[in-house]
Order: structure tokens, then C-alpha cells, then sequence
């Protein structure tokens, strides 16, 4: 029988309204509606499972390079796990196994970003936003200790609003447009792994690896990123923005009284926290520093915590992650 955990409306915040209010009056912040993708329609990751237990690296940046037991560890690249449904559709069910071809949906954003900018300094601009995902369903594989199944879960909501704090960039050049292409990404902007023999079909994507494929998953991506999407030391240290996120009519359905949906590893509404805790961003602007395009990676960093000790990161850090691809375009004025 499914059981049923619903957390009471979480809206901490009026959309984009009181931060953007807040700013209006300073005249160095310019502010552009922007519209788009959060993600597609899946998210890969890497969960350390994979490491101790199938013995492959899952990572984003081949961060396993060591041999185990005399035998090199084969970089198999990011795992496919959630997937997004129309909230209340039949595949926003825990019984409901993922398909390659059914009806999952990618995510929207919509929302806003504000540059600030230091006159005649490019290098010292802030840049803050806020933005909407509106309703829908995460249907995902998870469990709650190292010696529980691993048990489906649904999670839904109305809306997800998330605010991203003020950071500053870590690179910028002009661009042809008489703007700036910005970066915020600590070590770099990495590039964007893509399926070996498709070029066009890239991360996050439903061809990616399952975990449980294991060494046979070797080869399903091209060659591994040189840098890390992870926040985490552990995972790579290439820190970003990060977000602030409210959760307004969130649902949680699993199989097993509740128990996935309070305990599980990698819920975006488990403690209500549903921020992001990376955020690596291109961001081009024009000659009057309005936003003319953005894109960027994040996470969803977590600890998972057991396994042979040489596989587990230091004490308090992520150790696992669940990961998408944003991209948007300003709103036509």
C-alpha cells in the first residue's frame, strides 16, 4: 500500500518581490526577467555506493584514478536516477519504473537575475537572482541506511522557489555584444560530458549509465571532464553560487509507511531543504548589463556515509550527488 507524507505549506518568501524591491533603489544593479529550463528531464549523479560496492568511478572528473584490490577502478561517468512527471499523472507514482520513451517532462524556470556592477572593474561583479520551478513530480530510487533496500519515492510540489545569494565572479571577458561573459565557477567552467557515440545528446540526459550496470556502463560517456561540478573538497572543491530554496505544496509518496520519505538519501524536501549547494554559471551580458544569456550546472550534495573507510570522505562532507544543466533566455520586453 503507498503511503502518503505531506509537509504543510512552506512559503517563506513573496517570488522575487521583496529582494528585488530591496534593490530597485541602488542604481548598480540591473535586473532581467529571464525564462527557461531548470533542468531537463532527468538528473545523473553519482552516489558512493558505486564505488565500494560495484567498484566504478561515477564522477563527473574521473576522481577515482587508484587501483582497488590490484585492479583499476573503470570510470563509468554519472548514473541516471530522478526523473521528472506532470504532478498527479500516472508515472508520478512510486509504483511507476522510469521508461526510456514515456512522458517525463523537463523543469521550468522562470524568475529574474540582478548584476551589480563596479564601474571600470568587470572583475568585481556581483551577481544575484531569484527564479520559480513551477508544479511537478521527481519520481526517484533511494534508501535510508546501508543495509535497507533501495525503494522508490515520489516527491511533488506546487512551486519550488529558489533565491540565489549575491557572488561575486570568478572570471570575466568582453563579449561581442559590448557586454561581459561572465563565470562563477571557483576552479573553472567545466565542459559538458556528452554520450561517446551521439555528440549531441549531453549531461544531464537518459542515456547515461544505470549503477547497477557497474563496470558495463564503461564507455557511455566520451572522455571524463577535466573539472569537478562538486562543491564538496571530497568531490573536486569547485565551488559556485549556491541557492536558498522554499518549497510550497510538497508531497512525498513511498511504498514503505513514510519511511523513504523521511530518512532517504538525495530528497530535494527532506529538512525542507530543497537549495542548491553548487551553482557553476556562464552568464553573458549586454552593453547595458542586462543578462542576454545564462547557463550553468548544480547540485545536490549529500552524505551518504558508510562503506569501507578509504572510499568515504572526511568527516561533514558530501560524499554523493544528484546533478541537472540550467539553461534560460531573457524575457522578450
Amino acid at each position: 500500500m503507498q503511503t502518503l507524507l505531506k509537509i504543510g505549506k512552506v512559503f517563506g518568501f513573496l517570488y522575487a518581490v521583496s529582494s528585488i524591491a530591496a534593490l530597485s533603489g541602488c542604481a548598480s544593479y540591473v535586473e532581467t526577467a529571464i525564462q527557461g529550463t531548470f533542468n531537463g528531464s532527468q538528473e545523473n549523479g553519482c552516489i558512493l555506493v558505486s564505488a565500494f560496492y560495484y567498484r566504478v568511478d561515477c564522477s563527473y572528473h574521473r576522481m577515482r584514478d587508484a587501483a582497488v584490490d590490484g585492479e583499476e577502478m573503470p570510470w563509468t561517468g554519472p548514473d541516471i536516477n530522478p526523473t521528472y512527471y506532470e504532478k498527479g499523472s500516472y508515472f508520478s507514482n512510486p509504483s511507476y519504473i522510469p521508461k526510456i520513451g514515456d512522458p517525463r517532462i523537463p523543469l521550468l524556470l522562470n524568475g529574474v537575475l540582478r548584476v551589480k556592477v563596479t564601474p571600470g572593474k568587470p572583475e568585481l561583479t556581483v551577481i544575484a537572482g531569484s527564479w520559480k520551478i513551477p508544479a511537478a513530480a521527481r519520481n526517484m530510487m533511494t534508501r535510508v541506511a546501508a543495509n535497507s533496500r533501495v525503494m522508490r519515492v515520489v516527491e511533488s510540489w506546487d512551486a519550488i522557489y529558489h533565491e540565489m545569494e549575491p557572488t561575486q565572479v570568478h572570471e570575466v571577458s568582453a563579449n561581442e555584444v559590448g557586454g561581459y561573459d561572465y563565470v562563477i565557477a571557483s576552479k573553472g567552467y567545466p565542459e559538458r560530458l556528452c554520450i561517446s557515440d551521439n555528440a549531441a545528446e549531453c549531461f544531464p540526459t537518459s542515456s547515461a549509465p544505470m549503477m547497477t550496470e557497474g563496470k558495463w556502463g564503461s564507455g557511455t560517456w566520451g572522455a571524463p571532464a577535466k573539472l569537478s561540478l562538486n562543491r564538496a573538497p571530497a568531490l573536486g572543491g569547485n565551488s559556485g553560487a549556491y541557492t536558498i530554496a522554499t518549497i510550497e505544496g510538497y508531497e512525498c509518496r513511498d511504498l514503505v509507511k513514510g519511511r523513504e520519505c523521511r530518512s532517504g538519501f538525495g530528497l530535494w524536501g527532506k529538512d525542507n531543504n530543497a537549495g542548491l549547494d553548487n551553482l557553476l554559471l556562464k552568464i553573458s551580458t549586454n552593453e547595458k548589463h542586462r543578462v542576454v544569456a545564462v547557463e550553468g550546472f548544480w547540485t545536490r550534495e549529500f552524505v551518504i556515509g558508510f562503506g569501507p573507510k578509504a572510499f568515504r570522505s572526511p568527516p561533514g562532507e558530501a560524499d554523493s550527488w544528484f546533478g541537472g544543466y540550467l539553461q534560460a533566455q531573457p524575457v522578450s520586453q
